[in-house]
């Protein structure tokens, strides 16, 4: 059994012996944390038959492999707490939630009311896993079943809950295993909360096991919650649908601190308020992006061609290296294809004149 396999199994149950055998474990019924039931390769097992499946690569068979170790404990750590008489009731407003927020503040979503319906009619089927509060006597912080949790407060109902002494560490972990069993938690709130793991301390090995990620996405986590001010993310949301590609393309768009000023004036306006998530970010990208086109345009060196006459033919701008001319050819028809044909001439013109120039002809 792995390590990882065994500390999440030490979180529910007061010896790691005291879990029954995962070949035994029957399936849950809890609300809040279900994944589809996995088989020896991580894929449904509803789909065993049908039809050859390609190897996959030694990190996604890993990836599978821990998602799948993860399901079944689930199943035999849940079974276990309905038949320990530890269980105990606590009022919900004892119960604070983790330090290491996850989700954001607007999960009043579809899956959420379903979610208190079934609770209201059906009852808690599944203990949350809950630590005694470390500097508040009496109160308990939440480890595992932040949803129900929320729940049940509002349903003015008591929760069912396993107690555990638990250190910041192992709060950390049995709440990345809530995380990874739960397919909907976005991509920005999954960096946010590997950010504040490591600013309260911490280590990157704790927030790898807390996520089921490795070395590198767990960098990329942490860059784009750190590289878009906390501010900024609020103000967009879960954004369930954008993920680490436009954010880090976000990322690069915030760096002007232009982008940033004209960005948080979407918050006072109040058709940006209303949108969905996903489309906040869209209008926060669009803002971003267009402030960095804007910053280039004026750095941009333009100046205005005039006849002797004083009439305007011509708008010559530089920019990187490169000159344009723009001619309006409803002003001046057949004036550009004119230019286009002289430029051969003109240019033959240039190299003559360079030659002849003084410089050029000490150095022939």
């Amino acid at each position: 059994m792995s390590k990882r396999t065994d500390v999440i199994r030490s979180l529910f149950t007061a010896t790691p012996d005291a879990a029954p055998e995962r070949k035994s474990a029957p399936a849950s019924s809890g609300h809040d944390e279900r994944v589809p039931a996995l088989g020896g390769d991580g894929l449904s097992s509803d789909n065993q038959d049908a039809g050859p499946v390609r190897k996959a690569s030694g990190p996604v068979q890993a990836i599978r492999s821990t998602f799948a170790d993860i399901e079944q404990e689930n199943r035999a750590l849940r079974a276990s707490a309905e038949a320990d008489d530890r269980v105990v009731t606590i009022d919900a407003g004892l119960i604070d939630p983790s330090p290491y927020p996850d989700r954001f503040a607007d999960i009043d979503d579809d899956a959420f009311a379903q979610l208190k319906q079934s609770l209201a009619d059906t009852g808690q089927n599944s203990p949350v896993l809950l630590r005694p509060h470390p500097a508040v006597a009496g109160r308990f912080q939440t480890a595992y079943g932040h949803r129900r949790v929320r729940a049940l407060r509002e349903l003015g109902h008591p929760v069912r809950a396993l107690i555990r002494e638990l250190s910041d560490d192992d709060l950390a972990a049995a709440q990345g295993t809530e995380n990874a069993a739960r397919a909907d938690l976005s991509f920005i709130e999954r960096a946010v909360f590997a950010l504040r793991l490591e600013a309260a301390g911490r280590s990157r090995a704790v927030i790898r096991q807390a996520l089921a990620i490795d070395k590198a996405e767990t960098s990329k986590l942490i860059a784009v919650a750190s590289g878009v001010p906390a501010d900024i993310i609020a103000l967009i949301g879960r954004a369930p649908r954008t993920g680490r590609p436009r954010w880090l393309m976000l990322v690069e768009a915030l760096r002007l601190p232009e982008a940033l000023l004209r960005v948080r004036e979407l918050a006072s306006e109040d058709h940006f308020r209303s949108q969905p998530s996903d489309a906040r970010f869209q209008q926060v990208m669009a803002r971003a992006q267009r402030t960095v086109a804007d910053a280039a345009e004026q750095a941009t060196h333009r100046f205005v061609l005039k006849a002797a006459s004083g009439e305007q033919i011509a708008t010559v701008s530089d920019a990187q290296g490169q000159s344009r001319i723009l001619i309006d050819r409803r002003a001046h028809p057949g004036f550009a294809d004119f230019v286009v044909r002289e430029i051969p001439a003109l240019f033959a013109r240039f190299a003559d004149a360079d030659t002849q120039s003084p410089g050029n002809r000490k150095r022939s």
